[in-house]
Formats: C-alpha cells, sequence, structure tokens
C-alpha cells in the first residue's frame, strides 16, 4: 500500500514499517493480520493459500468479502505488472517505474 494512502486510512508510520516483517505484525489485529498474510500469499505464489489460511480468512470475514479481498490483490497484482511491462510511469513522478 502506498505510504500517503496508509496514512489517509489512519496506519502510523510504525504499522506501515511493520508490514515489512512478519514478526511485528502483532500490532495489527487478528483480522488484518489474516488479510495481510493472505494477501502476501496471493500475490507471491496463488499456490501457497491454504485451507489453514481460508480458516483465518472466515473466522473475520464473511465469504463475499474473501472473495472481494481476493480480487482487489489480485487485481492489483495485475495492474503491477502491467504497468511494470509497459514501462508506465509512476503517477506525479519523472521516475520510471523499473528504476
Amino acid at each position: 500500500m502506498h505510504t500517503a494512502l496508509a496514512k489517509q486510512l489512519g496506519y502510523t508510520d510504525k504499522e506501515i514499517e511493520a508490514l515489512r516483517f512478519v514478526g511485528e505484525r502483532s500490532t495489527f489485529s487478528p483480522e488484518i493480520q489474516a488479510a495481510v498474510c493472505f494477501a502476501e500469499k496471493v500475490a507471491r505464489d496463488p499456490h501457497e493459500v491454504s485451507d489453514e489460511d481460508f480458516r483465518d480468512l472466515r473466522q473475520h470475514y464473511t465469504e463475499p468479502e474473501v472473495v472481494e479481498l481476493a480480487t482487489v490483490v489480485s487485481l492489483t497484482c495485475y495492474f503491477n505488472k502491467f504497468n511494470s511491462a509497459l514501462r508506465v510511469d509512476l503517477p506525479g513522478s519523472d521516475t520510471p517505474c523499473d528504476s
């Protein structure tokens, strides 16, 4: 998540930094931890998503919310790859996406 957007959503610098390190995510609620774990696996390799990951998600989210989460993560990955492949510049920057 882009830092400015994360701050607009109410996340602190410490929480944003904690996303980078699995061991530091205890500052997040269990439902956020489950969503972040799921999102990382979908982004890295969707085959890594396990039945246990779905059980964790379903403790906190409805089935439509799980589908929405998967949709948002997958579309974000798609757009990132699409933009990188076409070397689309980052918005508001002169820096190409691949630098």
